[in-house]
């Protein structure tokens, strides 16, 4: 199987000159075979970069990662002066073809050059400078860890519910993962009942979520445990009211 390898070389005052790589069996397992004979490869010789383009979008619809159609392609596009397109192209056969090396150079001078080099000064000249990363596009930034979980509780209840012990397991499960040194469970309740009723309700909910954590493998000596009763309401309310949203325990992974 050939393959065509097609780069841009060099500017000549206002022109844009064109260079092909005529190369070797492709390793990669490609399924697309772009040899020199191929439509795309003469309308690309040609100039006819909207006749190539034509040829060589589909040819990258069947493939995945094949880093000679990549740069074929992005070719087409930087000589119809769409370098928005070419330049992601570019940069995705620079990672694709770090390793791939053309078996011919047209030019002497590129002989033994990778397609991630090739795809380099393709960039280089689009955007008139000698400092292209060759590196991989950077990756997204990752979410922070989540650090906070909170547990509902029915009315004048401590036990868990079964949507609250599947929430105490992603706190488990974020637990193991982030590594946490020391949680901290913190029992709420709403404004029904005496002061001292609730912070005891408070505590006792507290507990049943350490319970549950240490069953899941957390160690009990790394979970400390308060209850707040009905002074650090989620939402305000009135003395009496039943709001289901107060009747909570906060796991929290970050606590000291």
């Amino acid at each position: 199987m050939m393959h065509t390898l097609s780069y841009t070389l060099r500017r000549l005052g206002p022109v844009l000159a064109l260079g092909f790589v005529l190369a070797g069996c492709h390793s990669s397992g490609s399924s697309i075979s772009i040899n020199s004979d191929s439509d795309g490869y003469k309308a690309l010789v040609a100039g006819d970069y909207a006749k190539s383009r034509s040829e060589f979008e589909p040819m990258l619809a069947k493939t995945s990662h094949d880093p000679y159609v990549e740069l074929d392609l992005a070719v087409a596009y930087q000589g119809l002066g769409r370098m928005d397109l070419a330049e992601p192209l570019y940069r995705q056969a620079m990672i694709d073809g770090k390793d791939v090396h053309p078996a011919v150079a047209q030019f002497a001078r590129d002989q033994g050059k990778s397609i991630a080099e090739v795809g380099c000064e393709n960039i280089e000249i689009a955007n008139h400078t000698n400092n292209c990363d060759v590196a991989p596009p950077p990756q997204p930034a990752m979410p922070p860890p989540v650090k906070n979980f909170i547990v509902f509780f029915d009315f004048n209840r401590s036990d868990l519910t079964g949507e609250a012990q599947s929430i105490v397991a992603e706190a488990i499960k974020a637990a193991k993962t982030q590594g946490a040194a020391h949680i901290t469970v913190t029992g709420h309740t709403d404004t029904v009942g005496s002061d001292r009723y609730n912070e005891a309700l408070a505590m006792r909910r507290a507990s049943a979520v350490k319970d549950a954590l240490v069953a899941g493998g957390i160690d009990a000596a790394g979970i400390s445990t308060d209850g707040r009763g009905f002074h650090d309401l989620l939402v305000q309310t009135g003395p009496g009211v039943r709001e289901p949203r107060n009747r909570r325990a906060v796991i929290d992974l970050g606590g000291q």
